[in-house]
Order: C-alpha cells, then structure tokens, then sequence
C-alpha cells in the first residue's frame, strides 16, 4: 500500500515537473505539491526520507512521455483499495457503529477503524434489490448456498436482508450513491464486453 502511494506521488510529480530538475528544486516542489497523504508522512521516519524514495521512483522515469506517466498515474490509483468508494457512517440493528462503503464493485461494511478491508462486500451480482425507508437503507443479497438449503426444506428464495440506519437525510443520500454505483457498474460491465466485441471482429 505504502509502495503504490510513493509510485502514485512520483508519478503525479512527473506529469507537473520538468524532466531537468536537480534533487534541491525537486524537494522544493514536492513541498508545493500535495503529493504525499498525511497518513503515509505518519508512517515513515521523515518528510525527508518520502522525498528521498518519491525522487529515487522519479528517476526510474528518464524518457517517460507525459502521456505515458499520466496513464500509469491512474492504473496505480485505480488499483488503491480506497478507490470510488464513499463512505457513510451508519449503525447495524445492534446499535454498532460501522463505516459503509459504496462504490462500483459492490457494498461494503467496513470497521470504523479499517477503511482499507471491507468487513463483509456485497458485490453488486449478488443483490437483488436496495431500498430505504425513513431512517433504515436494506439490501437483499443472494446467497446461492442458502438458496439451495432453502428449497430442500421450505421451498423459500435464498434471500438475506441487511440494514442499517442512520438520519433520514443521509440514507437518502446513501440510497441515491447506490443506485448511481449500480448503474456506473452496468455501464463498466457493457464497456468491457464491448471492448472484447470489438477484439473478436479485429481477430476475426
């Protein structure tokens, strides 16, 4: 995690500086850049020594065009744990305070200790529904194994419900947030059958 936000910072720092920069002027941009997260500061012995290792990946880029840079900029980001997912603080049926995480793959239950690994993800194959109601946001998931179990005895669907609950306002808002991740996951899913269309009538 740590190595990709310095790969990430280094190359944000590519696409804004000049290639000739001595080590002085490049320490002296990076101060101006907001490259490097509070957390990741925290986690080393030194702003001096996240300079070191932002300006050790910088040279590994001699020739790199700006283009190029930019592109690996945003496969490194994209391949963060954190990235497209909004946060909304929510509590269970308990009263338990969990952070729930919503982007395109799926939605998450997260610790409000650990932002980075979801407690439990519902991927968006598996829902079949999400609704809210006054202060209470629910989503039926699919279990496949409790389907098959189910069907043995009662012959029910194997169908979980889940909620949370929070301000009228903010599930709402959170309601909304799914229904946009859903459709931005439908419209990645047919973006990459597309891509693969097209791949099979080039080869053909």
């Amino acid at each position: 995690m740590i190595g990709i936000v310095h790969s990430t910072s280094q190359i944000v720092f590519t696409t804004i500086c000049l290639p000739c920069f001595s080590d002085e002027s490049t320490r002296a941009e990076l101060k101006k850049l907001p490259t490097l997260p509070t957390k990741v500061l925290k986690e080393h012995p030194s702003f001096a020594y996240c300079e070191d290792r932002v300006i050790e990946h910088y040279k590994q880029l001699k020739g790199v065009s700006r283009g190029k840079a930019i592109v690996q900029y945003l496969t490194l980001v994209e391949s963060l744990p954190t990235y497209g997912v909004h946060y909304y603080e929510v509590k269970d049926k308990q009263g338990i305070p969990w952070w729930l995480g919503i982007s395109y793959k799926g939605i998450g239950q997260y610790d409000l200790q650990d932002k980075l690994k979801p407690r439990k993800l519902y991927q968006w194959k598996q829902l079949e529904n999400l609704y809210f109601r006054e202060k209470k946001f629910a989503v039926e998931v699919n279990d496949p194994h409790r389907r098959a179990v189910t069907k043995r005895t009662f012959g029910q669907t194997g169908l979980l419900i889940h909620t949370w609950y929070a301000s009228h306002s903010l599930i709402k808002t959170i309601w909304v947030m799914a229904i946009s991740q859903h459709q931005f996951y439908l419209d990645r899913k047919q973006s990459k059958v597309s891509v693969i269309h097209l791949s099979l009538l080039h080869y053909i």
